[in-house]
Parts: structure tokens; sequence; C-alpha cells
């Protein structure tokens, strides 16, 4: 019994719930601007982290190169015009560019991910940690169904390794990163599928109560015989 309510949670966790095209549509514009807004506190974050970084570099504390100087001045760049756009974008209720705008991020953001990687293999620092953390933001902003972001973190991560085992000489430092990251993006993509079927129930939790909370005022505001507005509905239409 124990097992079978195990698998059952697992299988709510793994199925989700289909929606009306009405709803399907509401939950997507839901989704797109709650997500929105995280990615621009995101992207402010990366702007005061990277700009730190930088700093520290000219100051002679950190290592760098121009190449990886560039970049961080890159990225800089990009996150405070996509910032801004998806900003007014969400101000003035564009839905369908606000979802380009913020699709574009993510297609930016890994491919940013790819050549910090390629940089920091030519500088000596052998590891996918801007794969990684550019992985976890678009797992943090999903604006799409799940599985089309489960191909954006497994489509660059492939090309990204077949580059990296190609140019590089293959040792056993780089086996084991490509298995630790592999087992990553593994977790990723189930937690992709969990968060997106989770985010999808609260939604409908959440139109649900109001559906009961407009019933539940109705019956309190209406004559149950003759279905017009009772004494409560009167006197709160005189308060105003």
């Amino acid at each position: 019994m124990k097992f079978k309510k195990i698998f059952n949670k697992a299988k709510d966790l793994f199925i989700s719930n289909k929606l009306s095209p009405e709803l399907e549509k509401k939950f997507r514009e839901t989704l797109l601007y709650s997500n929105s807004k995280r990615i621009i506190k995101l992207s402010i974050c990366i702007i005061i982290f990277t700009a730190t970084i930088l700093i520290l570099e000219l100051a002679g504390l950190i290592q760098w190169n121009s190449e990886i100087l560039a970049f961080q001045l890159s990225v800089i760049y990009i996150c405070i015009i996509m910032g801004i756009v998806i900003f007014i974008l969400r101000k003035n209720k564009k839905t369908k560019s606000l979802l380009i705008a913020v699709s574009s991020m993510h297609i930016i953001y890994m491919i940013a991910a790819c050549a910090y990687t390629s940089i920091t293999y030519i500088a000596g620092n052998r590891s996918f940690d801007g794969y990684i953390i550019s992985s976890f933001i678009i797992f943090l902003t999903f604006i799409r169904k799940k599985y089309i972001s489960i191909t954006l973190y497994i489509v660059p991560y492939l090309l990204l390794t077949y580059y990296l085992v190609n140019k590089y000489e293959v040792n056993m430092q780089m086996i084991i990163e490509i298995i630790n990251v592999t087992l990553f993006v593994f977790l990723i993509c189930i937690g992709s599928i969990f968060h997106y079927n989770w985010y999808k129930k609260l939604f409908i939790q959440k139109e649900n109560m109001k559906k009961a909370n407009e019933k539940l005022e109705f019956l309190s505001t209406t004559d149950e015989l003759t279905q017009i507005n009772n004494r409560r509905k009167i006197y709160h239409e005189l308060i105003r």
C-alpha cells in the first residue's frame, strides 16, 4: 500500500493536468508574467556579481585576460539591455513580444554559458560552471512547456561536450566533470517536469478557490427562492 501511494504521488508529479483552451492560455500568461519578473531580478544579480568580479580583476586581486574581460562586459551590457526591454514589455502588457524577449534571453544565457566554458577551458580552468549557472537560471524562469525547457538543457550540453572532447585532450578530470554535469542535466530535467506540473497544479487550485469564493459570494448576496439580490447585497451597494 505504501509503495502504491508513493507510485501514485510520483505519477501525479510527472503527469500534468489538462486545462480548457481558455484556462491554458491564462496559465501561460500567468507563468510568463510571473517568471519574466523573476528573470529581471536574476539579471540584476548577474550584473552586480559580474561587475564586482570585473572590479576585482581590474584592481589586480584576481587573475584575468582580455577574452574573459570582454566576455564579462558583454554579459553586463546584454543583461542591462534585455532587462530594460523585458521590463517595458511587462509594463505595457505586450504578451507576445514579452514571450519572444524572455525566450531570446534564455537562448542568450545558453550561448553565453557555452562561450564562457570554452574561454575558461582555453585559460586552463576546465569546468562547466557557466553552463550549470545558466541552466539553473532557466529552470527558475521557465515560460515554455517542460519538454521545450528540457531540450534547451540537453542540446547545448551535447554540442558543448562534443566540441570540448574533440578540441582538447580527454583526461580523467574532464571525464569526471562530464559525468558530474551529465548527472546534473538528468536531475534538472526531472526537476523541470516536477516544477512545471507543480506550478500548473497550484494555478488550478487558485482558480478553483476563486470560483468557490465567487459562488459563496453569490449565495451570500442572493435570495435562494427568488434568485434576486438580498438585503446584504443592497446594503453593500448603498455603502458604496
